[in-house]
């Protein structure tokens, strides 16, 4: 019997056709795949976001010019800043006529949104004419003398500009800061001009120089500018006219005048005439318009009154002196003639308290006092010599007592 070994071999196995295509699309698969996140790496690049601002003067005008230079981006959004306001706009410029720190900002967006902001601060400078004189909110009365400040400036590289000022009536000056006197009242338009080869600048200011009889001591409700609510705030006829209603003088009526100026009027007493002046101040328009006023003087001691409006004539409502309450019988004085005091008195509490009021024979108030018990002393002593009327008002109504100063 042969007795012989065995030997025993791994046997390689066999890949069919089918299993090799499997793998070979595997790799293939992993191949696109990486190509895939190469192309993506490269179409993800973030945008960069990139302009200049260039500027260009034309004589007090500068007007920027914005150059895109972004790459990566396929939107664009553009904002500026200038004295605090903020705007969105397409890339164009627009005028200036006032320096400013210009803020512009540009965002550049890339297809898949990815982003990039840039910002920059351009400084804007013009050349402008600025004109500045003393205390501006002031009144001025004539003669008044004002100091002037010429506050122009020029942009860098511009040429030095010949300055002139002209303050109307053909006065004309060329210092740099004037000093002028205004002698008489009126609205002033004041010009500075400056000029240079190519360009010519100014700047205005309007300076209002009132009378020194100009105080405002009333003024003018407006009624209507040719409006359809024609209304005055109190039903009154055209004209003008006055009354005395118990011891107040009231005078009211119609001024026609300037809508644009300002309205004010003065009262001046000359002997026995009341002369009330209008005033209008400031730059005129070409609207009429009605204004309506009343003018309450309280107190009047007398029965009529001669009142000149700016020269006019103004008569009185009523034909006849209007009656009152007056309490005379219970109300005495003494001694009268007066010289340093009188003793004021009545017998009859219910009146006081008694409002006293002293008036010279033009109608103007000297000396008031309170007056509250039956027995009261009126001091007289700083009064000249003449004759007064004593008013006397009281709950019961007032009463008027004549008395003599020695």
């Amino acid at each position: 019997m042969f007795i012989g070994s065995v030997v025993m071999c791994k046997r390689k196995k066999k890949i069919s056709s089918r299993t090799f295509k499997t793998y070979i699309m595997k790799k293939e698969m992993l191949l696109f795949t990486f190509l895939i996140l190469i192309g993506m790496s490269v179409s993800a690049q973030k945008p960069k976001a990139d302009f200049d601002v260039n500027v260009t003067y034309d004589c007090s005008l500068a007007k920027p010019a914005y150059v895109n230079k972004s790459v990566g981006g396929v939107q664009y959004f553009w904002k500026t800043v200038a004295w605090g306001f903020t705007e969105c706009f397409e890339p164009v410029g627009y005028n200036y006529s006032q320096a400013t720190s210009l803020t512009t900002t540009l965002i550049a967006i890339a297809t898949d949104g990815q982003r990039d902001t840039l910002t920059k601060i351009t400084d804007i400078t013009v050349t402008k004419a600025i004109i500045r004189y003393e205390k501006p909110d002031s009144i001025y009365y004539a003669p008044a003398t004002i100091q002037f400040f010429n506050d122009s400036y020029l942009r860098p590289g511009e040429d030095s500009f010949n300055y002139s000022w002209n303050f109307g009536y053909g006065i004309e000056l060329n210092d740099k800061n004037p000093v002028y006197e205004f002698n008489t009242a009126g609205t002033y338009n004041i010009q500075l001009t400056g000029k240079s080869t190519n360009c010519e600048i100014g700047a205005s200011a309007t300076v209002i120089v009132k009378d020194t009889a100009q105080r405002d001591e009333f003024s003018f409700i407006k009624s209507g500018c040719y409006q359809d609510n024609n209304l005055l705030p109190v039903p009154y006829d055209f004209g003008k006219k006055y009354e005395i209603l118990n011891d107040t003088l009231k005078i009211r009526g119609i001024y026609y005048g300037n809508c644009g100026t300002k309205k004010t009027a003065t009262i001046r007493y000359k002997g026995d005439t009341i002369v009330i002046k209008s005033w209008e101040v400031g730059p005129l328009t070409t609207c009429g318009c009605e204004y309506y006023f009343e003018i309450n003087i309280p107190h009047y001691a007398k029965d009529s009154a001669i009142i000149l409006f700016n020269g006019e004539r103004i008569k009185s409502t009523f034909t006849a002196i209007p009656q009152v309450n007056k309490p005379d019988q219970s109300i005495r004085i003494f001694p009268n003639p007066v010289s340093d005091n009188f003793l004021l008195e009545s017998d009859d509490n219910s009146i006081f308290p008694i409002t006293t009021i002293i008036k010279d024979v033009n109608g103007r108030k000297v000396k008031e006092n309170s007056v509250n018990t039956s027995k009261t002393n009126i001091n007289t002593s700083d009064l000249k010599s003449g004759i007064y009327v004593l008013y006397l008002y009281s709950k019961q109504g007032f009463a008027t007592k004549k008395i003599i100063k020695i």
